[in-house]
């Protein structure tokens, strides 16, 4: 099984362009919420967690227009947390650790994983998002809604099947199809496999 979590490359070479707006969009759908979230696992209040965003987000527009992918010389996403945790690291000690030092959490260990562990799982978390948002696009409303109660809510395939009337080979053909597009999304950003 091969195990990736590279970024789409074709996306990476989109956004060279400026004037891709569509590429743009895409790209700023799914790496702003990674980056924000980052910074808030990362101990930052949401005010300075968005600056961090914002400026990551600004260095990223500058760069991307030279940016020249080398899977030799390393991974876009290594670049990425190279980049968030330099911006963290920029912030005055004060800012970055107010939250994760009040009075009862002082002389505890730090709960929060490593940034390194930290950075990957908020990685996949947000490409598998993202792919889930895709799929809604992709499958009717009644499958999605199936998906969901199955998969977020805990239901049964027996409450599916009263709250949204339809049938247990319904709601086994909707969870495939949506977990088939999610799939297909997840293949297209380098999860193949996971």
């Amino acid at each position: 099984m091969r195990r990736t979590t590279s970024t789409r490359i074709s996306l990476l070479k989109r956004v060279k362009d400026p004037d891709d707006a569509a590429a743009w969009r895409e790209f700023h759908a799914l790496y702003a919420p990674l980056l924000f979230r980052y910074a808030r696992a990362r101990g930052l209040s949401p005010t300075d967690a968005e600056e961090v965003r914002d400026q990551c987000l600004e260095t990223l527009a500058r760069k991307m227009a030279t940016f020249n992918y080398d899977r030799d010389r390393g991974r876009f996403r290594n670049w990425l947390r190279r980049m968030v945790n330099n911006k963290v690291a920029a912030l005055p000690r004060a800012r970055r650790e107010k939250s994760a030092d009040s009075s009862e959490t002082r002389g505890l260990p730090d709960p929060r994983p490593a940034p390194d562990e930290l950075w990957d799982r908020q990685w996949r978390y947000h490409h598998i998002k993202h792919c889930i948002e895709r799929m809604k696009e992709a499958v009717s409303e009644r499958n999605y809604r199936a998906f969901c109660l199955l998969l977020f809510d805990g239901c049964s395939v027996a409450e599916v099947c009263a709250r949204l009337g339809m049938n247990a080979n319904q709601v086994y053909v909707a969870k495939s199809r949506v977990l088939q597009h999610i799939r297909q999304n997840l293949g297209e950003l380098g999860f193949e496999g996971e």
